[in-house]
């Protein structure tokens, strides 16, 4: 079973905002609940599974597909929260973290020299 929770960014108090919530989603293999604003969760759209790195749609992992929700949401106003899982993708199993990365130094950027 998977739990997660949609916030918004309602208000901002100092450096911090203050964060509503706008749905919960809960999976497991036969059953799928959603509180609250509906429409915030396409059940349509296909995702990058953080354990495999492959594709994967709610029609063919339910799971697998909320469990990797979060990575849909890259607006900073928008944000997912896991709030259970009974099988988390350990670090050591995701993806992004095999991804070899590489520094990118800004040369000129708006006229100004970046070093």
């Amino acid at each position: 079973m998977v739990e997660l929770e949609i916030l918004i960014a309602r208000d901002q108090q100092g450096d911090e905002a203050a964060w509503a919530p706008l749905a919960r989603l809960r999976v497991d293999d036969r059953h799928v609940e959603v509180e609250g604003d509906q429409t915030v969760i396409d059940f349509r759209l296909p995702l990058v599974s953080l354990r495999t790195g492959t594709q994967v749609r709610f029609e063919d992992d339910h799971e697998e597909w909320a469990r990797s929700l979060p990575t849909a949401f890259r607006a900073g106003d928008v944000i997912v929260r896991v709030l259970h899982d009974d099988n988390p993708i350990r670090e050591s199993e995701l993806r992004a973290a095999q991804v070899e990365r590489h520094q990118v130094r800004l040369r000129e950027r708006l006229g100004q020299h970046v070093s």
